[in-house]
């Protein structure tokens, strides 16, 4: 649902735009900043758009930092999730004793045989 106005957008609006900054730029031979400073009234366009830029690649370098810290903790034996044993945990963190046969619960935490009121160190390492 969200890609066909996602391409919409982008075809409408972001490929003109970026051609419009390439080439007005090759024209006044100036780069992203001061190629705006065609006209009074986009002066500072140039400046927003490099703030805006900015900010959006902070974003998506901690996203990339959160992909690589989980990666990296992967491969550690025994896993940080895994045990109660860490500082982060609290006194309800639970490891679970593999499911429970011949029960009829209905919550996910009792099939997994957790105790009610404790947490899986998984739920507490996530959040």
């Amino acid at each position: 649902v969200f890609l066909i106005p996602y391409i919409l957008v982008a075809l409408t609006g972001g490929i003109p735009i970026f051609f419009l900054e390439i080439s007005l730029g090759q024209f006044m031979k100036a780069g992203g900043i001061k190629v705006w400073n065609i006209a009074p009234l986009f002066k500072g366009l140039g400046y927003a758009s490099m703030v805006i830029i900015f900010f959006c690649n902070t974003y998506y370098i901690m996203v990339l930092v959160w992909g690589a810290y989980y990666l990296g903790h992967s491969f550690s034996s025994p896993l940080p999730w895994g045990t109660c044993n860490n500082t982060w945990n609290t006194p309800n963190c639970s490891v679970s004793s593999g499911p429970q046969t011949g029960t009829n619960a209905t919550s996910s935490n009792a099939t997994q045989g957790y105790l009610p009121g404790s947490q899986s160190p998984i739920v507490e390492f996530w959040e």
